[in-house]
């Protein structure tokens, strides 16, 4: 009776084990459609595409605001109105072959009431010299794909006013991806 039951038991417990697995063979609609390989078959080989996908992504960031602050030139007493910033670029991924260019769109003039005043910006990246940014040349940085920050320091300077008053701008700042130069 105890080998009938051990028999028994056995028997159904390989039973439960041995459950058989069917391969889905719907084909989602985007999909390529599957190869069904079945013992009659001619050729016993099957492909399958294996892939995924990155979307380009980065992070910008860009002060809201920038004080001007006053300084004296030691040798001349010139006086002016100036300050450096940071754009920075953190985990850059793009498509092979492109660059996240930023450029700067402004009338490069600081107001204050009727008053208005001519500033300059010149933009600095990496061991490259600093370059004028002006409506001719309004490109700031390249930054292209790398992990970790990449920046660019933009240099802001005016010279001292005739007028008191509260000076600003509002500069936009453009993003968009092109082809590497």
């Amino acid at each position: 009776m105890k080998k009938l039951l051990c028999f028994t038991l056995s028997a159904v417990l390989a039973a439960a084990l041995a459950v058989p697995a069917f391969a889905d063979t719907s084909v989602p609609p985007t999909s390529a459609p599957s190869t069904n390989v079945t013992q009659s078959s001619p050729d016993q080989k099957a492909e399958t595409t294996v892939q995924f996908t990155i979307t380009p992504a980065y992070t910008v960031t860009i002060p809201g605001t920038v004080e001007l602050t006053k300084k004296t030139d030691a040798e001349t007493n010139k006086i002016t109105y100036e300050e450096d910033f940071n754009i920075t670029a953190a985990d850059v991924r793009l498509n092979e072959g492109k660059t996240l260019r930023i450029s700067l769109v402004s009338n490069y003039k600081l107001a204050s009431g009727a008053t208005t005043l001519a500033y300059t910006v010149t933009a600095k990246q990496g061991t490259a010299d600093a370059k004028p940014v002006d409506s001719k040349d309004p490109v700031c940085a390249d930054f292209e794909t790398k992990t970790g920050e990449q920046k660019v320091t933009l240099h802001f300077a005016a010279n001292n006013p005739p007028y008191a008053g509260d000076y600003s701008d509002t500069v936009m700042f453009n993003l968009a991806v092109y082809p590497q130069n």
